[in-house]
């Protein structure tokens, strides 16, 4: 192991030079210098705040967007970087990203564009669970399965609305095999526009009984296998 770093190949030449001296011909190691472990890094703000340096408020970048916040196991919240070179042409004020590691619940996250119109503590009332569901990844989960069991082509139809201030009803009729429901959707919203409550009821008891079965099937089949 080296210790001495002055043996290494590598040294700055100026502030805007680095030269590596590479132990034998590596024509691709242009493309090696964009892998994250050779990123340059700002020795002034490690040895400052040793491993926090990384966290909201210290860490230090140049792209479009800086690191306003980040709740492990929730969200990272990128703001737009006032002293970015480009930023007339950046358009978007804040980008949340999402640390969901189930592919599935991503994926239904993007195609649904239910990332964008629910918020982080939405809380899903179901009509065949009892206990609420809170969060965005089990709110998703679920109202995919919803979507895909309900929305049977030819059957589904939208019957009226009830719209007071942050609160909406929405009724529909669908068919599973062969039984008529009615479905209502009791929605309440933030001044924010981000959904917060999502409540499904259905009628009759027969209809209850038959989405049980068919929102099961529907679960097993969007849920990651496990190992």
């Amino acid at each position: 192991r080296v210790t001495d770093f002055s043996e290494v190949g590598v040294r700055a030449v100026d502030d805007r030079t680095l030269e590596v001296e590479l132990e034998n011909p590596t024509p691709y190691f242009i493309q090696l210098c964009a892998f994250p472990t050779l990123h340059p890094v700002p020795v002034g703000l490690i040895e400052k705040h040793g491993d926090d340096w990384v966290k909201p408020g210290k860490l230090v970048g140049n792209g479009a967007y800086a690191l306003e916040s980040w709740r492990i196991n929730d969200k990272i919240r990128l703001r737009k970087n006032p002293h970015y070179w480009d930023r007339s042409n950046v358009s978007l004020e804040t980008i949340d990203v999402l640390p969901i590691s189930d592919a599935n619940v991503a994926f239904n996250f993007y195609a649904s564009g239910l990332a964008d119109l629910l918020a982080d503590e939405v809380v899903f009332h179901s009509p065949v669970v009892h206990t609420p569901q809170v969060g965005k990844p089990i709110t998703t989960l679920y109202l995919s399965a919803a979507f895909k069991t309900l929305n049977e082509p030819g059957h589904f139809r939208y019957l009226r609305e009830v719209v007071d201030g942050n609160n909406a009803v929405l009724e529909f009729q669908t068919e599973i095999d062969g039984i008529t429901i009615n479905r209502f959707d009791m929605i309440q919203w933030n001044d924010e526009g981000k959904i917060v409550d999502f409540k499904v009821m259905v009628r009759p008891l027969k209809a209850v009984n038959a989405i049980h079965a068919a929102m099961g099937r529907m679960l097993d089949a969007i849920k990651p296998a496990k190992a």
